[in-house]
């Protein structure tokens, strides 16, 4: 099984229309912020040995993941090739969705004003990257 130097496989790598992807994939990139790419920073440091993140059965875990989350990457990590991507983009159109729902509801009831205004004006970002992941499923 092919890997990343610190042995666990990227999406990319595990799924079998990771070619076909890239453009999107390249997109929603674009569209991250410094403070959105906390989850590469989190791998790298998993992957460098840092406290509190372990790799186990060649993927990463995060110590104190609740079950949902956990389920996921378990189900992530034993899948491949079609099987893996219709599970990934699953669990990336259900944690886009979620992202909107929050974001939504703290535009509308939010208590701080520069949070609030914050929310607003990203919300339109996580709306098109949840149609884009929506588009994907339904290609699948």
């Amino acid at each position: 099984m092919g890997g990343t130097a610190g042995g666990t496989d990227t999406a990319a790598q595990r799924g079998a229309a990771a070619s076909g992807q890239a453009g999107g994939q390249a997109g929603a990139a674009a569209d991250r912020s410094p403070a959105q790419t906390g989850a590469a920073a989190r791998q790298s440091a998993a992957q460098a040995g840092a406290p509190g993140m372990t790799t186990a059965q060649g993927g990463i875990q995060m110590e104190g993941m609740d079950p949902e989350h956990r389920q996921i990457m378990l189900r992530l990590g034993e899948a491949r090739g079609p099987d893996f991507d219709k599970a990934y983009i699953q669990a990336q159109v259900r944690a886009h969705q979620q992202a909107v729902d929050l974001f939504t509801a703290y535009v509308q009831s939010g208590d701080q004003a520069d949070l609030k205004l914050w929310a607003a004006q990203t919300l339109p970002k996580l709306q098109q990257h949840l149609q884009r992941a929506q588009q994907m499923q339904q290609s699948m």
